[in-house]
This record gives C-alpha cells, structure tokens and sequence, in this order.
C-alpha cells in the first residue's frame, strides 16, 4: 500500500494514520481497521489473499481501487469477494471506459454531495445484496460495497480515485 502525498495528508485529516505495508500477512493486518490497495504491480499471492479474506472476515474494510487498464494484479483477490471491473463474464467483450464525471452519492433535503471519478471503469459484485454508492455514465457502477463476514470489501473502478485529482480540489 502506498499513499501518494495528497491522498495521505487526507488520511490523517479524517484520524486515519496510514502505514506502508512491505509485506502482507495476517499478523502485520492485526491491528488494522482498513487496508487500502491502489492498481497493485503485482498478483496477491494464495497467503496474502488468505491474510485479507481473514481480516475482513474478522470486521476489517478493504478499498480496492484499479481501473480496467491497471486491474490484472488484482483479478484474483476480486475475484474471491465476487467483484469484477469491467464484467464478471470472461466471456464478455472488453468494457467501454466511463472516463470523467461526478456523480451524486449522498442525497439529502438540503444537500447533494457528489464524488468525482477521473477515468472510471464499471464494477461488476456477483452479490445480490451488494450496495452501489456511486453510479456512472449509463447507471454503471462506479463504487461498489458488499458486506463480507463482519467487514466490509468497496470497490472503485478508478486506478485514480484517491490521488490529487479527486481529493485535494479547491472547488470540491
């Protein structure tokens, strides 16, 4: 896990302390509340997706983040949380890229807040129950939530959701 500057002085804005992780296991997730994983380079390997199914399993969260272009490496482990971008149906052609936009996801009497992809790609859960938080271009999911055990698995299907782009903008 790496946080780019921005994206981690937004971390310890909302009293999140990120730490690098060189080497994940199941003792260095122990104490964790979140695991976060931007466009990894490389596949997780059986005991790194053992060590996440088990934290969240046990009431951790995981954000993963890979737009269609960058989410080979992590095929595997969405795959063992029933998450896919693009299509869930290797079969399919390849996904049409919903590129940049903001969407509504918190809607209220007085307010509408949205939040911004900058190049989005459909997210595909084999979950009926899972949730969208984040629509895309042609009702798409962008961001989806799935309860996993006592955690909780979100995927957004934008290698750079949480850089400079969408979290450190003066107008939003």
């Amino acid at each position: 896990l790496r946080w780019e500057p921005p994206a981690l002085y937004n971390r310890l804005r909302t009293a999140y302390l990120p730490l690098s992780l060189p080497e994940l296991s199941s003792e260095r997730l122990e104490r964790a509340g979140l695991l976060g994983s931007i466009a990894p380079r490389r596949p997780f390997s059986q005991a790194e997706r053992r060590a996440i199914r088990g934290f969240v399993n046990r009431g951790g969260i995981l954000i993963l983040m890979a737009g269609y272009e960058d989410a080979g490496p992590s095929r595997g482990l969405l795959s063992d949380f029933g998450f896919a971008i693009g299509s869930a149906d290797p079969e399919a052609e390849e996904p049409l890229p919903m590129s940049h936009f903001k969407s509504p996801y918190l809607r209220t009497e007085n307010r509408r807040v949205f939040v911004r992809f900058h190049a989005a790609w459909p997210v595909a859960c084999s979950d009926p129950q899972a949730q969208v938080l984040a629509d895309g271009k042609g009702k798409l999911p962008g961001i989806v939530m799935r309860r996993v055990g006592a955690g909780k698995v979100v995927v957004i299907g934008d290698t750079r959701f949480a850089t400079n782009d969408n979290l450190e903008r003066e107008d939003g």
